[in-house]
């Protein structure tokens, strides 16, 4: 069985995350028993699946079936990583972050996202906001820069929708002393008529009602 027939089966099936809740997933399993370790061919094509600037079905096949594969080649390691930043679901972007802490570990992957931190844009750094969850209950030295990075960067921002998304990680490490707004509906009100800011929301795909 080759990827492209792998993954066919796997979206037909539509039991996404199912490794990820400890649960058997056909076509995955199957694809397993075949291949007990991923070919130079497998690899590629995985690799290519990643390569995306939106993650759906496809993306979620590539991450399930790592799940499978204790060590895995390093060569999807960063794509990996750049589909749980772009990935827009807190809640399962885990599934492209859990892998890799298995094969890598958290060190690896708590400074690939520092590094990406630094050097991305406002979306990037906002996506990788949202994977701090899974990592605040790891050994705090692993994840050290990533958080003093964070914090050093909100704490130099004067914009209210930066402050306000960072101020859901680090509430309590800001020295920000203005207004912070109290949830989303209270940050497109201070926002409301400031091009800047509405401009930022709009980049992250939140809608005004």
């Amino acid at each position: 069985m080759q990827i492209q027939a792998c993954l066919e089966e796997y979206k037909l099936l539509k039991e996404y995350f199912e490794p990820d809740y400890k649960r058997r997933n056909k076509a995955l399993i199957t694809f397993k028993l075949k291949h007990p370790t991923l070919l130079d061919e497998h690899v590629y094509d995985l690799k290519k699946i990643l390569d995306t600037k939106t993650v759906g079905p496809d993306q979620y096949f590539v991450a399930d079936l790592l799940y499978l594969y204790r060590g895995f080649s390093r060569e999807l390691f960063e794509p990996m990583i750049n589909c749980a930043i772009i990935y827009r679901e807190p809640s399962f972007s885990r599934i492209f972050l859990r892998p890799c802490m298995s094969t890598f570990g958290v060190k690896d992957v708590a400074d690939l996202l520092t590094e990406k931190f630094l050097i991305g844009d406002f979306v990037t750094q906002i996506g990788i906001s949202y994977l701090l969850y899974w990592l605040w209950h790891k050994d705090y030295e692993d994840v050290r820069r990533l958080y003093e990075v964070m914090i050093d960067y909100a704490n130099r921002s004067n914009n209210i929708v930066e402050i306000y998304l960072y101020s859901l990680c680090f509430r309590s490490k800001l020295t920000y002393e203005g207004y912070i707004p109290n949830g989303a509906s209270d940050l497109f009100k201070v926002t409301k008529g400031i091009p800047e800011c509405e401009d930022l929301l709009k980049q992250l795909g939140w809608i005004r009602e």
